[in-house]
């Protein structure tokens, strides 16, 4: 697909998609967060091998999920549903990739487990596995480092240096 080819859809174009990308809140990022760290954990081998593909497939993904959402959303409404009638907009889940580098979003994904892993209870896999999985990244691309901050890289080089549970 070429930059200025539409997108099939009836209603929205790539252009209107990147401007909507500024209306995200923070739990769309919460809900996008989620289905990231749920699809990385399925296709975790496929980011290895093939890095475009699987971010093509993640962004799908975000795409159907949003999609869905706001089906649904339209259905409760038409049947009246009381939690919708409130609800004017819908919430497309956004991915705006240019907002921070794959390192940084792996030191978030890392942090975030191992100061919240009851967070990923819900998700079948083994926290601490998936753990040493993310360090065992951030260790492969260190020269990227320069992407956090001062005190986000101090602590990362400690946690690195841990020994593994």
């Amino acid at each position: 697909m070429r930059h200025n080819d539409t997108i099939r859809s009836a209603t929205l174009n790539p252009y209107e998609a990147v401007r909507l990308g500024g209306l995200r809140t923070a739990v769309d990022m919460d809900i996008v967060e989620k289905i990231y760290d749920a699809f990385d954990v399925q296709y975790y081998e496929t980011r290895k091998r093939n890095p475009s593909w699987y971010t093509l497939c993640l962004l799908v993904t975000c795409w159907n999920a949003g999609r869905i959402e706001g089906v649904r959303m339209e259905r409760a409404r038409r049947k009246g549903n009381p939690k919708t009638k409130t609800a004017n907009l819908v919430s497309i889940p956004v991915l705006d990739i240019k907002m921070m580098s794959d390192f940084k979003w792996q030191y978030g994904c890392l942090m975030s487990r191992i100061e919240h892993p009851e967070h990923y209870k819900n998700i079948d896999t083994d926290v601490n596995a998936v753990i040493e999985k993310l360090k065992q990244w951030l260790r492969e691309h260190i020269d990227c480092i320069g992407d956090l901050k001062p005190e986000e890289q101090e602590k990362l080089m400690t946690i690195l240096q841990e020994k593994s549970a």
